[in-house]
């Protein structure tokens, strides 16, 4: 059986997708962070450094329990452990690392800076972090990351021209042109979540 011990942030939510998406069987622990929860002896003894998630499976390699933290890790052991979603290509597995390890550290990252921008009281607007994700966008998405490029970035250069930089705040009609919520072209059947998915 595999506890997870997590909360609701991105990466507490990322590893909970990835056991629901392998078809793992798990025990959730929520960990209650606002009152320090992840820093208490025992969850310590999990993990030292205090951060969520932390994975552990009683029946882990060779039948012996394994601990494991990082959301990143948690993803690849999912998947190992399942079956699925790694391809057994080895160009093709290294190519996947390749784009989880760039979600990871690289997009991940800009995003929840932006976020903090956005989502704080001073009067910073997104203009930069729109400009750091272009380029990532550009590679992921196999294209320009221009007013027909992916929604995310759409939707948030649509604010960017209101001059709004509200993020919660729908766009006007039109302005994520169609299929909102998918990409078009190239990355087409991929799901790309609008600005407005993302945030409540």
């Amino acid at each position: 059986m595999i506890d997870l011990y997590a909360a609701g942030t991105s990466n507490g939510m990322r590893a909970r997708i990835a056991l629901e998406e392998c078809g793992l069987a798990y025990q959730l622990h929520p960990i209650d962070i606002q009152k320090g929860e992840q820093k208490s002896p025992g969850f310590l003894a999990m993990n030292p450094m205090g951060q969520i998630p932390v994975l552990v499976d009683s029946e882990g390699p060779g039948g012996k329990p394994l601990t494991l933290s990082q959301s990143t890790a948690i993803l690849v052991y999912c998947a190992e452990k399942s079956g699925r979603f790694l391809p057994r290509d080895p160009a093709a597995r290294a190519a996947t690392l390749q784009a989880l390890m760039s979600a990871s550290t690289d997009i991940t990252p800009m995003l929840g800076a932006l976020f903090a921008v956005i989502r704080s009281k001073h009067p910073h607007g997104p203009t930069a972090g729109v400009g750091r994700l272009s380029r990532p966008a550009q590679v992921l998405c196999g294209r320009r990351a221009d007013d027909r490029g992916p929604v995310a970035l759409r939707g948030l250069r649509a604010r960017e021209r209101r001059g709004t930089g509200d993020l919660r705040r729908p766009a006007e009609p039109g302005a994520l042109g169609e299929g909102v919520g998918r990409a078009t072209g190239h990355s087409a059947g991929h799901q790309v979540l609008s600005a407005e998915q993302g945030l409540s």
